[in-house]
């Protein structure tokens, strides 16, 4: 993928933006990153509990807290700051709904750089340790067709947008 491919789906936060551009579902919260603690506390305050606070830059599960009560959220908010600071150089954070227990589906893309993108169907990821996957299932056995499709359509529309080239996921 080029740089600037690389630098917007390294970023939580502008890559839900451009997923919600086109119209794709994402989790509700705070999607402009931020590192003004009050600022992530006032979005975590209109959030039903349990909430999420991700570091933009983060993967691996690093830089992410679950946020079960408002009590908990100033030190969960300054914790996923400080991670995402010491682990990928910059602290700014997204806070989105929590989903406890879900699925975790990826689908294969392949993208010519010039627009042209197709799928290369779909893998079940969400046998997980720590944020990190343990087994990968192709494709996905229990889903039901029509949810398939839709999913595919996705990873498409957003690896055309982005005029992806080369191999990823999503």
């Amino acid at each position: 993928p080029s740089a600037q491919t690389l630098e917007l789906f390294g970023d939580k936060a502008r890559s839900k933006q451009l997923a919600q551009q086109l119209d794709i579902p994402t989790a509700a919260g705070l999607a402009d990153p931020s590192e003004d603690l009050a600022l992530i506390l006032q979005a975590v305050e209109g959030l039903a509990m349990p909430c999420i606070v991700k570091a933009v830059a983060g993967g691996g599960g690093k830089g992410m807290r679950v946020i079960r009560s408002l009590e908990q959220a100033p030190e969960a908010i300054a914790g996923a700051i400080r991670e995402g600071r010491s682990s990928f150089g910059d602290g700014r954070v997204i806070v989105e709904r929590y989903l406890s227990g879900p699925r975790h589906v990826e689908v294969q893309i392949l993208g010519d750089g010039r627009g042209g993108v197709i799928h290369l169907y779909d893998r079940e990821c969400s046998l997980q340790r720590r944020h990190q996957k343990v087994i990968e299932e192709a494709p996905v056995s229990s889903i039901p067709d029509e949810m398939r499709h839709l999913l595919w359509s996705h990873a498409v529309a957003l690896g055309k947008a982005s005029s992806y080239l080369g191999l990823g996921t999503v």
